[in-house]
């Protein structure tokens, strides 16, 4: 017997529909009509996209505005999507449809000056604890980010989002103890030194970056140029082996020498200009609490250059350059 317009359905009549149609789909037996069409190739899809977009051009409301789903169909539409990968095709129409609602004035995600709720920020932590990123997941975040700058603006909002979370207890303060920054800077290090991690944005170093033929990251051209050199020859160096304490007039400031050879125990320093006049006292000072220390500066460096031109640069005339 047929439903009357407007008549409802019961809850056991909706299961079995449901139940039906699933069955028909899993089997075989019933198909989508459109799947595997495109409104390039299909009228009926055709028209169907054009209704909506042109829904979408004259900002008609959505008829589920205001409207939530139930706890069960969010377990559903969970259980449905797990697991489901997109096409490249599909994710590159998903990008160019986001591209063009930002065009016509649509805005994604919360309305600026609406806080988050504890009880979301609650399940937000707890849907992230314990989530493990692919390298494929971290590559693409990475690709993502690169170059991206941050405008003062957002910095801002970040450090006072901080300050609140840490003056009520929010945010753990361990982790930005003594200790806890101790940790993150050797990690950080460690993975910038052997490439795994790449600074973003504008670099303070002209020609910073990892060097496949070292092995390490470079801070400047000139660098790169003499650990080649010193590889060659044969000659093992440790980049940046560590960072010293000094004592500067009762102040203790921290210095981080370039190279380290330890044929000649030698520290070495490649510098083409001094910035400031502390760059050139924290030399001096290493030198007289530390040990021996070579400044290879702008003369130095064009000569060993000019013997490399010229191919006379011999490993005496080298070590020579690096102990005189």
């Amino acid at each position: 017997m047929a439903y009357t317009k407007g008549k409802p359905k019961s809850e056991e009549s909706n299961k079995k529909v449901s139940e039906t149609l699933k069955e028909n789909y899993r089997t075989g037996n019933m198909k989508s009509w459109s799947k595997g069409l495109t409104k390039e190739t299909d009228k009926r899809v055709k028209k169907i996209s054009e209704i909506v977009q042109e829904g979408y051009d004259l900002g008609r409301v959505s008829p589920f505005k205001g409207k939530k789903h139930t706890e069960e169909a969010k377990r559903k539409n969970s259980e449905s999507h797990k697991g489901k990968k997109f096409s490249e095709e599909t994710i590159k129409k998903r990008k160019e449809t986001i591209r063009k609602k930002k065009e016509l004035g649509f805005k994604f995600g919360r309305p600026p000056g609406i806080p988050v709720s504890e009880e979301t920020r609650k399940r937000m932590s707890k849907s992230g604890k314990g989530r493990i990123q692919t390298p494929e997941h971290k590559r693409k975040n990475s690709e993502a980010n690169k170059g991206r700058i941050i405008s003062p603006e957002s910095r801002k909002k970040t450090s006072e989002t901080l300050k609140e979370g840490y003056r009520t207890g929010r945010i753990n303060k361990s982790v930005c103890s003594k200790e806890g920054r101790k940790q993150i800077s050797i990690k950080q290090t460690e993975s910038w030194l052997t490439g795994k991690r790449e600074s973003k944005g504008k670099q303070r170093y002209y020609k910073s970056g990892y060097i496949e033929d070292l092995g390490h990251y470079v801070r400047s051209s000139w660098e790169k140029e003499i650990c080649l050199l010193l590889k060659s020859y044969g000659i093992d160096y440790e980049y940046e082996k560590k960072r010293y304490k000094l004592n500067s007039d009762g102040k203790i400031i921290s210095y981080l020498p370039d190279l380290y050879i330890s044929r000649y125990d030698l520290f070495v320093e490649i510098k083409g200009f001094f910035g400031d006049k502390l760059e050139k006292k924290k030399i001096r000072l290493f030198r007289n609490q530390i040990g021996n220390i070579k400044l290879i500066h702008s003369k130095r460096y064009k000569r060993l250059m000019s013997y490399k031109e010229k191919d006379t640069l011999t490993f005496e005339k080298l070590e020579s350059v690096l102990l005189l």
